[in-house]
């Protein structure tokens, strides 16, 4: 199941961390908000879960240094961007597909990667923490998409339907203009819809 705010103060206590000091961990406002997240049952946001989820793998604050999207994504990405680096059009299309699966592993469309990406737009503060615990792992990209794959599903969702790996020469089977039946009938199972997960309505922090 998803996690809800009671969760998050069993956590706190496992971690025996004071209220401020969890606050702080998770880029909460204020202790006025922590304090309430802590005693709600109700379901907390996506990105709040991926990062306690991260915390319960690695326990310990994360790193003062940022790291910015950009940085982020090619550093995660970029052993898996090299099977593509054969063609210019096929590693611009794949880097498209997995600037969709970076944004919507913490739930975000694939508007917000090129925001992030290209636009230099910054992320949420329990997303930037999130980046900063995971500059310095290994398997970057496994941790992340594992999280991502693991909060969808309990939310209901499927983080591979929504935002599918790009594979080599698949760019080739995509040219070309969709017929008006295809427009018609919407997205097919390769090319799903994005939209948010919506489990419950989180806590707005």
């Amino acid at each position: 199941r998803p996690l809800v705010g009671r969760d998050l103060d069993t956590f706190r206590r496992r971690w025996h961390l004071t209220t401020p000091e969890f606050y702080a961990a998770f880029g909460i406002a204020n202790q006025f908000l922590a304090t309430a997240l802590l005693r709600s049952s109700e379901v907390v946001s996506y990105e709040l879960e991926m990062l306690a989820r991260l915390y319960a793998l690695t326990p310990g604050p994360a790193p003062w240094v940022p790291w910015a999207p950009p940085e982020a994504f090619a550093a995660i990405y970029e052993e898996a961007l090299w099977d593509f680096d054969g063609c210019a059009e096929e590693t611009a299309y794949a880097r498209g597909k997995f600037a969709t699966r970076f944004a919507a592993a913490f739930d975000r469309s694939h508007s917000t990667s090129y925001r992030w990406l290209d636009q230099g737009e910054d992320v949420s503060k329990p997303i930037a923490i999130f980046l900063r615990k995971l500059r310095d792992m290994e398997s970057r990209m496994q941790v992340l998409e594992g999280l991502a794959r693991k909060v969808h599903e309990v939310r209901g969702g499927d983080f591979e339907m929504r935002a599918p790996l790009p594979l080599p020469g698949e760019r080739a089977l995509h040219r070309g203009r969709k017929t008006k039946l295809d427009r018609a009938l919407g997205p097919s199972p390769s090319e799903p819809a994005e939209p948010p997960l919506r489990h419950r309505k989180p806590i707005t922090l």
